[in-house]
């Protein structure tokens, strides 16, 4: 970013985190050290067996706060696995190697449900929701937030998203550490903002949002949210922050970027009509090819459509959607990686359902 640009905290905090709220979402179990996360063959309660291919997601499903839950890719046997309800818990992610999940959870007497990376603390459990405790809480480290932690692909690290104090403001970077959390470090060191990472199939590599070093950001852009979002683009990068290459150039706000298992591709959802309509926008999912390229669309209906995740043969997207006439609430889709074939997942007349994660054993 242009050194000009002074973004601080009180900009760029709410700039931020209104990023993810409108686009993304409109009793505990015992937290003693469940032990070694790693099980045989990846099997729950360390059997022999290989656990069937799930997905996790966040809902309500007539709760009053949001839990895990759990089900197959069907939808078929869905069963949550967190009961708390003094929290908000969202954004699974499943160890594709190990019995481990790592989730956040909010206050539920907090305003926002989901996405509340300022108050968010990272927890932990099993695949059945068994041992679940804190493993990072707010404001560990003197990070002012916290968000969108990802598995590497062999389950040996995670990237994360995290708002530290730099001089008199404080800025989004993102850090790798090794999958129990250990030897973290910040891999980002131009400013003064990165979000939503995840990684390419091979580990090498990690994707993510970001404003290009070179964007001027005037004093009134500032001003203007929608204007300073349109500024993000999508990156990739060594996993260890070098070598950095931009992957989109349309200036159209783009988040939640995932590399396809082929490596061929990467998906993510743009804000195509950011204020259509007010204060949601409308949503596609869109593709582009992993060195950069031409962008595609995948699905721009008019609703919202975002944080798209692959399949492992990379053919099919799952997501989670909102959409408004006749209104529908989130509810988690999928379709082809060609746009063709829409179907909802959730079944009819469940609205809460977000923030979709596979998981599938490790051969």
């Amino acid at each position: 970013m242009n050194r000009n640009a002074v973004i601080t905290l009180i900009f760029l905090g709410p700039v931020l985190l209104s990023c993810a709220n409108d686009a993304r979402t409109s009793q505990s179990r015992s937290p003693t050290d469940g032990g070694d996360d790693r099980d045989s063959q990846g099997a729950e309660g360390g059997g022999s067996h290989l656990p069937a291919p799930s997905m996790f997601f966040a809902a309500k499903r007539g709760g009053s706060n949001l839990e895990i839950w759990r089900a197959s890719l069907d939808m078929s046997d869905a069963t949550p696995v967190t009961d708390d309800a003094r929290f908000s818990s969202w954004w699974p992610r499943s160890s594709p190697t190990d019995n481990l999940v790592y989730f956040y959870r909010t206050p539920s007497s907090s305003t926002l449900e989901t996405n509340n990376y300022e108050e968010a603390s990272l927890w932990k459990m099993k695949r059945d929701g068994t041992d679940a405790r804190e493993v990072r809480p707010s404001g560990t480290d003197g990070w002012k937030a916290q968000g969108v932690i990802d598995f590497s692909p062999d389950g040996q690290r995670v990237v994360m998203a995290g708002m530290v104090p730099e001089g008199n403001q404080a800025n989004w970077h993102l850090f790798v550490a090794n999958a129990d959390l250990s030897n973290l470090k910040k891999i980002t060191t131009r400013g003064p903002l990165f979000l939503d990472p995840s990684w390419s199939p091979d580990g090498k590599r990690v994707v993510y949002v970001s404003i290009p070093e070179d964007q001027v950001i005037t004093p009134e852009d500032l001003l203007d949210p929608l204007k300073v979002q349109s500024y993000f683009e999508i990156f990739t990068s060594k996993a260890d922050g070098t070598d950095e290459q931009r992957v989109t150039y349309d200036s159209i706000r783009d988040h939640d970027p995932y590399w396809s298992p082929d490596g061929r591709e990467i998906v993510f959802e743009s804000a195509v009509r950011p204020t259509t309509p007010p204060g949601l926008g409308t949503w596609a999912l869109r593709a582009a090819p992993a060195t950069g390229g031409e962008v595609r669309t995948v699905l721009d209906d008019g609703n919202i459509n975002t944080v798209g995740r692959w399949t492992r043969d990379s053919r099919e997207l799952y997501f989670h959607r909102l959409v408004f006439d006749p209104l529908q609430g989130w509810h988690i889709a999928k379709i082809n990686r060609d746009g063709t074939d829409l179907v909802r997942v959730t079944p009819m007349g469940i609205d809460d359902d977000q923030e979709v994660d596979l998981f599938y054993p490790a051969p």
